[in-house]
């Protein structure tokens, strides 16, 4: 699949997957902006993330490398850049790790037994005589 199909391939995955989070690891076609005026990579990839609730996270380069017009996405990240497979590792990684947390910290809220409105008035009444 390309940028052109991702928005396809994205909601064929949600379908298939429905209570899985989708990230979507888009290209960075900065150097595509001052010729074609747009962002292709970039744009499809945040058009797919939202169309299945999902993230689009895209590749971090080097400062001295941020103008090359070969260094794109993860894959040259990790094999053409000088911060290489590390860096995906952590870029990826921690938005692995954010999306984790926050399914763990709904998974708690949907746990929780709401108390009934007569309940949550005593304890209130409780907390003032104290």
């Amino acid at each position: 699949f390309d940028s052109g199909n991702l928005p396809k391939v994205a909601k064929d995955l949600h379908e298939k997957y429905p209570h899985k989070p989708i990230i979507i690891a888009g290209d960075d076609d900065h150097h595509l902006e001052s010729t074609l005026g747009k962002n292709l990579g970039k744009e499809k990839a945040l058009e797919a993330a939202s169309l299945v609730d999902g993230v689009a996270v895209f590749p971090v380069f080097a400062p001295s490398e941020r103008d090359s017009k070969k260094l794109n996405d993860f894959n040259d990240l990790a094999n053409k850049s000088m911060l290489g497979i590390e860096a995906v590792k952590r870029q990826i990684g921690s938005v692995v790790e954010k999306i984790s947390q926050q399914a763990k910290q709904d998974s708690l809220l949907k746990l929780q037994v709401p108390i009934e409105p007569k309940q949550q008035e005593i304890k209130q009444k409780r907390a003032l005589v104290r």
